[in-house]
């Protein structure tokens, strides 16, 4: 997993990827897809200012599934 954090005023940016990640699907249709996730990230590149690493709990997630 990776992820980009970005400043439009000033093209500054900060991207991440995991070290340890997890990611649960709890529930699927023919239209979403939710579930959780936790891990560790740790800075990839940078412009800008970040954090070296840190940790994330307890995300979670409901997104929609398309077909091409």
């Amino acid at each position: 997993m990776e992820l980009f954090l970005g400043n439009d005023k000033d093209d500054k940016y900060v991207m991440y990827a995991n070290e340890e990640f997890s990611v649960t699907v709890a529930n699927i249709s023919a239209t979403r897809v939710s579930g959780t996730f936790s891990g560790k990230l740790k800075i990839l590149e940078s412009t800008g200012k970040g954090k070296d690493e840190f940790t994330v709990t307890n995300g979670k997630f409901d997104i929609p599934i398309r077909n091409k």
